[in-house]
Parts: structure tokens; sequence; C-alpha cells
């Protein structure tokens, strides 16, 4: 448990945010999400397109920035979709993803044209084919499920084998075959994305090499192929001993990955001008470490052998399930000099028994009024939590550029979940009275 402020964190921009917008609330620093974009660009090679995902935090303010600096956008939901556009994005510089697309997504994918949309299945690229209309091809790549190992101290696993994401490796020729044939279609290569916050670079060019080596058998029986998208992965540390990716290396080791795919393209198209291009999808390694949620104390409860703290805030706010022992790296912002220690259950406002944010917090005796910071919280934090729960108002968000404070977010409205709802049941033949 940290109970002193790390170095890193902007102590005093945090405590007048909650002065002046109330806790519970995010703030994100934007300049650190600029910091992070360049740095991962310059380890990479120019060659290589990253699209941000917007499912780590799809705030529209962090999304212009990552625009402005030349970042591409994967979208998976009609709202990403349109947060992207809002931003700045064309249709040119979107991936679509996700493992489910209905009807009116397809046809607003038919509407829209992305650079590619990745097909998930044999049934999902004929559904596509059928939505759409024109002269021109929707390119795809088609989603493959690998048969890698994963590493459970390394990272969270997403699609691991055996999942539903993707068309097997076994089935791989037969789909890409059909989908080859599809008239309004155009399958332009392979995405596979199948683990979240790797910390070794090993692990994640291994399956980047694995997806490459799919890629080349496709070219030998001799598909017309140029494009590979390694999704992403890229982990940062949650507590004090996790080590940090070493973001130099992981960039020198995807050479060669690069070279691999370079030499399969150059197979595959002899007669053709087709240029290699690699993607990739990376969300939490540019936003995460640039975010933090504040929540006060309402209350203390001394009971029999244990200590509860009370917040305003809870999992409607900040539900990290997969990532639980990222609140642990929890902190007082309040000054807690001359405080007894004591080792406390930090809680939520909902009334289930499960809205527990940190379940030992050993530092200072904690009081009303105390403000604690959850660091590492840019990414899967405000857009991932349990939002409906209580019908509490969503928490503002806020960002900080140049030492400075703006509200990115307003604090949501108590009322807004009345506004899509109908008053049928007034109406309902159900719910009135019988004739007599």
């Amino acid at each position: 448990m940290i109970t002193a402020w790390p170095a890193d964190v902007p102590a005093d921009a945090l405590c007048d945010a909650a002065q002046r917008w109330g806790a519970p609330l995010y703030v994100y620093d934007l300049d650190a999400v600029a910091a992070q974009a360049k740095a991962l660009r310059q380890a990479l090679s120019p060659e290589i397109q990253i699209f941000y995902a917007l499912k780590a935090n799809p705030n529209l303010a962090i999304c212009a920035l990552l625009q402005s600096l030349g970042f591409a956008a994967d979208v998976s939901s009609e709202g990403e979709l349109a947060v992207a556009l809002a931003a700045g994005m064309r249709p040119k510089d979107i991936i679509f993803t996700g493992p489910a697309k209905c009807d009116r997504m397809l046809a607003s994918l038919a509407a829209h044209r992305p650079s590619w949309v990745v097909v998930e299945s044999l049934n999902e690229a004929e559904r596509l084919n059928r939505a759409l209309t024109g002269s021109l091809p929707q390119d795809i790549l088609l989603r493959v499920s690998l048969p890698v190992a994963f590493d459970p101290d390394d990272g969270i696993g997403v699609a691991p084998p055996g999942s539903r994401f993707g068309v097997d490796s076994a089935d791989l020729v037969e789909v890409a075959s059909i989908c080859d044939k599809l008239e309004n279609l155009r399958l332009r290569g392979l995405q596979s994305y199948a683990y979240s916050n790797r910390l070794q670079p090993a692990a994640l060019i291994h399956h980047a090499q694995s997806l490459a080596n799919e890629f080349r058998k496709l070219c030998e029986l001799g598909f017309s192929l140029d494009t590979l998208d390694i999704g992403g992965g890229l982990g940062v540390p949650y507590g004090p001993d996790d080590q940090r990716l070493d973001l130099t290396e992981f960039g020198r080791l995807l050479k060669d990955v690069e070279r691999h795919f370079a030499k399969s393209v150059a197979l595959a198209n002899e007669n053709s001008r087709l240029e290699p291009r690699l993607l990739m999808e990376i969300g939490r390694y540019l936003v995460a470490e640039a975010g933090w949620y504040v929540v006060q104390v309402l209350d203390v409860r001394n009971k029999p052998g244990r200590s509860w703290a009370i917040t305003d805030g809870g999992l409607h706010n900040l539900f990290r399930q997969s990532n639980a022992r990222a609140n642990n790296a929890a902190f007082l912002l309040s000054d807690g000099s001359g405080r007894p220690r004591a080792t406390t259950r930090i809680t939520g406002c909902l009334p289930t028994p499960q809205d527990v944010l940190v379940e030992n917090f050993d530092g200072p005796a904690l009081q009303v009024g105390d403000l604690i910071v959850f660091p590492t919280c840019g990414a899967y934090a405000y857009h991932h939590a349990l939002a409906g729960f209580g019908l509490h108002p969503r928490p503002p968000e806020i960002g900080l550029a140049q030492d400075k404070l703006s509200l990115l977010r307003r604090r949501g409205d108590p009322a807004a979940d009345l506004r899509d709802q109908c008053a049928g049941a007034a109406t309902d033949p159900f719910t009135q009275p019988k004739a007599s």
C-alpha cells in the first residue's frame, strides 16, 4: 500500500480539482498522454500505423489529442465510431473491431466505410457482405485465434485458445477462401489480439510472430494479402513491484517480425504494387498512467475486528475485476501526518457488500473528509465500471494540461436516466384495472 504521494503525482492539481468540482471525479494528465504517445511512436518503425483503441478510454479530449498527434482509431461500437469521427478521425483513419456486429452496426459500417473491418467469423463476413452496396468493396481482416500459450503471471487473457473470439487457425484457410470470393469484400490480411497488459517484450513478439507465420501460410497458398494487424497488449505497471515494459527492446524485436512480414507480402504480390502494412491497436499503454480517480471519505465506522471507510465512490465508477490488485496502490491525498496507523477497508456508496475498493488500506487512520486517490486510472476505469448500479450521477472528467485544469465532461445529471425511458406502464393494459 502506498501511503505517500508518488513523485509523479500532481497532488496539488488533484486537490484543486476535488475542491472545484467535488468528488468523486477523474483527472487526466493530457501532457502525460502526449508524452507517452510520442515515446511509443519514436520506439516503433515509422511504417507501422498505430490505432488508438477507444475501448481503453473514449474521452473526446483524449481522442482529439491523439488524432492531432497522428494516431488513427480502433473502434468497436457505434458510440466509439461517433466519438472517433467527432475527434477528427476520417473513415480512412478508422479500423472497426469487436466480436459481435448487429445489423444496425453493419449498416453504419456500410455508410461510413472505415479503412478496415475486422471480421470474426464466416457468418459475420457474409452478413457484412450482404449489408454493403456500391461498386467499391470493403477491405477486411480476418481475426485469428492462435494456439499460443499464456503466462498467467504476465498480463490478462483476452482471447486465449478456444475462446469465442476469431477463427481458429485450423479453419483459417477454409474461411479465408470463402471470404476471398465474397463480391462486396476484399480480404487484405489477418488480425489477432489475445492478451492485455503484458510486460514482457518477448511474449508480445512471440504472439506477433505466430500471426505472421499464419499470414505467410496464406501467401504461400496464393492469397494476395498486404496487411497484418498484430493487436496490442502493451502493459503498464499497476504496483510498486511491477516492472516497466522495455519499449526500446520491444521495438527492436518487432523489426524481425516486420522483415518476415514484408517478405510474405512480396511473395503474395509479385505482380502488383501492394506494400506491406503493419498495424497495431494500442489503448492502455497510451493513457492508463495519465489518469487518477479521486474519492472522499464520508464516514468511518469502527466495528469489532474491522475499520470501515465509506466513500462517495465505488464500483459504479471504478470496476477493475480482472485487475483488482491495482487498487492496492491507492494513497491518501489528505495530510495524514501525526495520525496513528490503521488497517482500513475502503468501500464505496453502493448498497451491496461487493462494493469494496481496497480490502486492506494500511496507512494513517482515515477520517471523514479525507481524499483517497487511485492511480493508473486513465484506461478501463471511468468507461469500464458498473455505471447503472444505483443510478448515481457519473463523475466529472477533468483535464490537466500545462498545469491548468479544465472540465472535459460535466458531472452526470441524476435525472438523465429518465430521458430515454417511456412512461409505458401508465398505458400498459396489463397494469390497468379490469372492467367490472
